[in-house]
This record gives C-alpha cells, sequence and structure tokens, in this order.
C-alpha cells in the first residue's frame, strides 16, 4: 500500500497509522518537525517474512513529538538509543515487539524530564538492556 507523503502539512499534530497493513519503508515526510504524537505500530514497514525495517534518521527531527508508538513492526537495527536521545519531549514510548539488536541504556534517556512511560521488549536476542546508570 501506499503512503502518500504529506511534506505539505506542516501544522500536523498527531499521525495515526496504525493498524493498517502498510508496507515498504517508513515515508521521509514522518520527519515533519510539529508532530506531537506518532502512531505506527501493528504495521508491515519493509514488509515481507519477516517484517524487518529500519528506523530511519528522519525520525529524529521530530523533537517536538510526545508518544511514539512504533511496537509491532518488527524494526532491525541497532542505533535506537542515539535516535531517542534527541527525542528530548517524550511523554510515552512503545518500541515492544521489534527486533533491536544492541545494548540499549535508560541513560539515552537522561534528559527526557517529561517522560512517563518507556515500554520495550525485543524479539530479538541479541538485544539487551542496561538497567543500572553508571556516572
Amino acid at each position: 500500500m501506499y503512503v502518500c507523503p504529506f511534506v505539505s502539512f506542516y501544522h500536523l499534530k498527531i499521525l495515526d497509522l496504525q493498524q493498517n497493513g502498510f508496507y515498504g519503508s517508513v515515508p521521509p515526510f514522518i520527519g515533519a518537525s510539529s508532530l506531537k504524537a506518532l502512531y505506527l505500530n501493528s504495521n508491515k514497514f519493509n514488509g515481507s517474512l519477516p517484517i524487518q525495517g529500519i528506523l530511519p534518521p528522519c525520525l529524529s527531527n521530530l523533537t517536538s513529538l510526545r508518544l511514539f508508538d512504533v511496537s509491532g513492526n518488527q524494526f532491525i537495527g541497532n542505533h535506537l538509543s542515539s535516535l531517542l536521545g534527541s527525542l528530548n519531549s517524550l511523554e510515552y514510548i512503545d518500541l515492544r515487539h521489534n527486533r533491536f539488536e544492541e545494548l540499549f541504556s535508560f541513560s539515552s534517556f537522561v534528559n527526557h524530564s517529561k517522560l512517563e512511560v518507556v515500554a520495550i521488549t525485543s524479539d530479538n536476542d541479541k538485544f539487551e538492556v542496561e538497567t543500572e546508570y553508571k556516572d
């Protein structure tokens, strides 16, 4: 399914594309900096089986983003900590049921004073969560 570009929606605040069966790459329009909430969960981005895809770097432009849900897409990659480190306005993040491969550290959220909910699980045994903050 083709998702049309939303580049002209400069004032778009909420983008809800959850549970649509979208596939292919995550569209670059998602880097629109006005977004406050982004729901991409339960789709098939980069969709052959197994469903895989990489979270695009343009997501780091979403500096006003408060809610970020990409659960259930089977995203892969090992740059999650650096991507999330730039999203300082986050209040809620759901990364469950993806295939990230890295040692994830909660120190990525050291500047996220508004963050209230973090949901992280991975369907990949190469993903580990560091639970102690080391200064």
